[in-house]
């Protein structure tokens, strides 16, 4: 499984993330939204919603699934 979160250092959604994958000993990539490439814009970004304006931006297998509220139940069924 390979995931990906876009978030900002002041989000504490974005800390809910990473502490919920690294306590479930799941890797991932986190990247900050202010740090964006155009690489992770086209393949990933391009893929959110035009009506979700939040951070995080959390994609599992290239698949864009949400932020915190939606990972949280993927995580916990495991």
């Amino acid at each position: 499984m390979k995931i990906i979160i876009f978030g900002k250092d002041t989000c504490c959604f974005c800390l809910k993330s990473k502490e919920l994958l690294t306590n479930n000993n799941i890797e991932y990539k986190y990247i900050l939204m202010d740090k964006v490439s155009a690489y992770y814009q086209t393949n990933y970004l391009n893929k959110v919603p035009i009506t979700y304006k939040t951070v995080p931006q959390i994609f599992i297998d290239n698949k864009f699934i949400g932020g915190y509220s939606d990972l949280e139940p993927i995580i916990n069924k495991k």
